[in-house]
């Protein structure tokens, strides 16, 4: 600091000796001060590309302040949707363990042999080649597509209509075997029930409005969606059930029926 001092009262004495040269008309220029004159002119220089090196690092600085500020952005938005997701499969994990196992139901399914008929002279149905065919495996698959579980109601007792039941089976705490007797039956026959006292929810005009309706957005508020809760299912409601649906890996139709009343952990 005290050279810069020094050299400040240099130039001001080299510029006032310049002023006196001038108004004296002098032509001479000491070395000396021919010397000093270009030290200051070099020292000058050196500051004019000091401080472009600083624009320059501060340009280069705001852009790299910028490209993280949008990366913060980014993780920020993909943190959310993680505990978004997390928060569902914790309530859906929730929800399975309060499903009681039918116990009893699925020893008297197990109990039915292979080929035979159960305690009311029905049928048990299973897969075999050539497969299983007739109204009553036709009735079974009717039932199945009701409550939500896809498969074709052709007749016939084939791998596809297995993989249906194992389906069911497992979701309702049965042995997941294939086999239906009474236990698997009982169980279809009470989901069918359920489902059918349980309306579907949809986006209609006038709009559908009851306490279903409330009960299906509080459970999409506590999922995480944005939404109001009124008991009418408007427009945006619908919006929300599509969301929810696509983050579920479900049809995102917007209606509420059976696979996203359980995943909404309504059912």
């Amino acid at each position: 600091m005290k050279n810069i001092r020094v050299f400040n009262v240099r130039g001001c004495m080299i510029l006032a000796g310049l002023m006196i040269l001038s108004l004296s008309g002098c032509e001479y220029w000491p070395p000396a001060l021919l010397a000093q004159l270009e030290q200051l002119r070099n020292h000058v220089q050196d500051l004019s590309d000091e401080r472009a090196e600083l624009e320059t690092h501060l340009r280069e600085a705001t852009v790299v302040r910028e490209e993280l500020m949008g990366q913060v952005g980014t993780l920020t938005r993909e943190n959310r949707e993680l505990r978004r997701q997390v928060t569902l499969l914790q309530r859906n994990v929730a929800a399975q363990r309060k499903t009681p196992a039918k116990v009893a139901t699925s020893r008297s399914h197990t109990s039915v042999a292979r080929g035979s008929a159960d305690a009311k002279g029905q049928r048990v149905l299973y897969f075999k080649n050539p497969p299983m065919r007739g109204r009553d495996v036709r009735d079974l698959q009717r039932a199945l597509s009701r409550i939500g579980v896809p498969v074709q109601a052709d007749g016939f007792y084939g791998s596809d209509t297995r993989a249906a039941v194992k389906w069911f089976q497992r979701k309702e705490g049965l042995r997941a075997d294939g086999m239906v007797g009474a236990g698997t039956w009982s169980a279809v026959n009470d989901r069918l029930t359920s489902e059918t006292e349980t309306r579907v929810i949809r986006f209609k005009n006038p709009p559908m409005k009851g306490p279903d309706v409330r009960k299906v957005q509080e459970a999409l508020r506590h999922a995480g969606h944005s939404l109001r809760v009124d008991g009418t299912f408007g427009s945006n409601t619908q919006s929300a059930i599509k969301r929810f649906q696509r983050l579920q890996g479900l049809r995102a139709d917007g209606v509420v029926g059976h696979a996203t009343r359980n995943a909404l952990g309504l059912s």
